[in-house]
């Protein structure tokens, strides 16, 4: 079965760390919303560890994160401290 993970989480710093198990070159979305619902971030992802930057997401908070393949959709909570 698929899984991710994200740490640190709750973060308080640059960047977050995102690690699947997809297969290797396995295209993706990784998605970024606030709890508004706002989409935040939106690109194509194929490696399986990578990492983004909370200067991307212009606010502390509480964010979810979407990771999207052909057949599955993940969904996280971020909580980005201030």
């Amino acid at each position: 079965a698929a899984s991710i993970s994200i740490y640190p989480n709750p973060v308080r710093g640059n960047s977050v760390t995102v690690k699947t198990n997809f297969r290797p070159g396995e295209q993706f979305y990784f998605l970024v919303y606030d709890m508004a619902g706002n989409q935040i971030i939106s690109r194509e992802e194929t490696e399986n560890s990578f990492t983004f930057f909370t200067c991307d997401l212009n606010s502390s908070g509480t964010f979810i994160l979407n990771l999207v393949n052909e057949n599955q959709c993940f969904t996280n909570k971020l909580i980005v401290l201030p």
